[in-house]
């Protein structure tokens, strides 16, 4: 099974896909944070991903992909939770193609919805207690911004396609986990 988690940065999504990775056997990708082990590595690459997102920016379509597909084609799992990716219609589009040649696809979409006040404070939190650059005023600013125009619009088109399941993610973590299951439970017994 793959699965794509969305919502607003701060919404939870690294919570609860490493929750139900490691419930249901699947790989969880957390495209932010390969991007953020890249950065630690010093490298030219590293230092211009460290730029753009210490900046509240995005990495090219390209290069999320090609991460994507390294961790793909790498897995050993029965199937894969993206979490940051995709983030705009066109790499869902990119996203697709590429399941489509490994002879995968996506079979659900889980959005956590959290109010941007609720994503605020919990980023503010994080970042006195992980020191992430990308969580400073200005850089979730920016990075509602970019989610409302380019991300939001993957909600509208998941849920045409009849694979979106949005579950209330401002309960406490214990609560969104358990309703996070459920899905996963009716699509995949264990």
């Amino acid at each position: 099974m793959n699965v794509v988690i969305l919502g607003r940065p701060g919404a939870g999504k690294g919570t609860q896909g490493k929750r139900i990775a490691n419930l249901f056997g699947l790989q969880h990708l957390s495209t932010g944070d390969t991007l953020r082990s890249a950065c630690r590595q010093g490298s030219s690459l590293g230092r211009q991903i460290a730029e753009l997102i210490d900046g509240g920016n995005f990495v090219s379509d390209e290069l999320a992909l090609k991460l994507v597909e390294q961790e793909l084609l790498a897995s050993n799992s029965s199937g894969m939770i993206f979490d940051g990716i995709p983030r705009t219609v066109r790499q869902c589009g990119m996203l697709d193609e590429l399941l489509e040649a490994h002879g995968k696809r996506i079979d659900l979409v889980v959005e956590l919805d959290v109010s941007e006040e609720i994503a605020r404070r919990r980023l503010l939190k994080r970042a006195n207690l992980e020191g992430r650059a990308d969580d400073n005023a200005q850089a979730i600013g920016h990075r509602f911004e970019v989610y409302d125009t380019e991300t939001l619009p993957l909600v509208e088109l998941y849920g045409s396609r009849g694979l979106l399941s949005s579950i209330d993610g401002s309960v406490l973590p214990d609560n969104v986990f358990a309703s996070v299951k459920a899905v996963f439970e009716g699509m995949c017994p264990r």
